[in-house]
């Protein structure tokens, strides 16, 4: 807890030694070492962290340090993020679509709507919709597929998607 005070206090400069430590054989030390990270909004670590996340066989709590570091570098771990899309965690893929929806990315358009079809939890699948309804001209297709759903209340949330696309 003190060093990582420490290394806190050095900020920017304990950038590179943070991601070299995130090698560690400890879980505490790539645990803190991802914290930390995500306290001095790094981007610099994506690729390293991306596969920590990866590893289904790390500790929980890292997993989860590093998903969080991972949501909040954004748009430079928008391939990582879609990948959570498929997470067995509900957390994991709750968390995914709303912060795609957030960075407005193109490139999940597919995967959300891939997501909306198999999901089972109902806020989950909500999050998809409305990730579909706001993210352009991508989610045309899919969008166009939900107006022959049986569901008017889906019928409508892709005319509205739709007509946000036309407003672009």
């Amino acid at each position: 807890e003190e060093a990582k005070k420490k290394l806190a206090a050095c900020g920017k400069k304990a950038e590179d030694p943070l991601i070299d430590a995130l090698a560690s054989q400890d879980y505490r030390i790539r645990r803190a070492c991802l914290e930390l990270l995500v306290e001095m909004k790094s981007v610099k670590a994506v690729k390293q962290v991306a596969e920590i996340f990866r590893n289904a066989a790390e500790d929980r709590t890292v997993r989860q340090s590093a998903f969080l570091y991972l949501r909040e570098a954004g748009k430079a771990a928008e391939e990582v993020l879609i990948e959570a899309l498929g997470s067995e965690d509900r957390e994991f893929r709750l968390a995914a679509v709303t912060k795609l929806k957030e960075i407005k990315s193109e490139k999940c358009a597919e995967k959300i709507a891939e997501l909306y079809d198999r999901e089972q939890e109902k806020d989950i699948k909500d999050a998809a919709f409305d990730c579909l309804q706001n993210i352009g001209k991508p989610a045309q297709p899919f969008l166009l597929k939900l107006l022959a759903s049986g569901d008017a209340s889906v019928r409508n949330g892709a005319v509205t998607g739709l007509r946000n696309i036309n407003k672009e």
